[in-house]
């Protein structure tokens, strides 16, 4: 009887094994399924890829693909950058102010154009400074700020003083940028 209730203390490699390698193994697989996953559906997209989707798209896509586009970065020798801008130039004074599904739409390609950095965007930023909707009117104020051509000095300095607080705010901080 006394044999059975003394039982030999159990080595430190099994407690290891037990309490540290085992949850460590298990964490592993998990990382390394949502990996395999991850790679599985990863796909690289091309600014001009977003831009045929905003184009042609479904209404939910598009803003979505503008969002998209508006978060990229591109890395592109400036003949293409002129050639990005004159394309999402083109979509942008397509969209419609007054269609609401639009709306989205036109707030992120107007980040797209102050991201792509060229003075040809210029007068749609300046004309999209006076949108109906009030975010693309902020998002217009920096762009322009983001292009840094002094040109649009009147524009903002106009955006100095409007009624909206964001869009005054902005225009302030664009021309503490300028």
């Amino acid at each position: 009887d006394d044999d059975e209730s003394t039982e030999e203390p159990r080595g430190a490699g099994r407690l290891i094994a037990r309490f540290f390698l085992l949850p460590l193994l298990v964490v592993g697989a998990a990382v390394g399924v949502f990996l395999v996953f991850n790679l599985m559906t990863f796909e690289r997209r091309s600014p001009r890829d977003y831009l045929q989707e905003v184009r042609g798209g479904t209404a939910n896509r598009r803003w979505q693909a503008a969002f998209e586009l508006s978060r990229s970065r591109p890395n592109l020798p400036p003949e293409e950058r002129a050639e990005l801008t004159a394309e999402t130039l083109r979509i942008f004074e397509g969209l419609s102010e007054k269609r609401p599904e639009d709306a989205q739409v036109r707030r992120y390609l107007v980040l797209v154009l102050g991201r792509l950095g060229e003075p040809a965007a210029l007068p749609a930023l300046e004309a999209a400074t006076k949108d109906a909707d009030p975010d693309t009117r902020l998002y217009a104020i920096w762009a322009l700020g983001k292009i840094g051509d002094k040109a649009a000095l009147p524009t903002i300095l106009e955006a100095s003083s409007s009624e909206d607080a964001g869009a005054r705010k902005m225009a302030a901080y664009v021309l503490g940028q300028l």
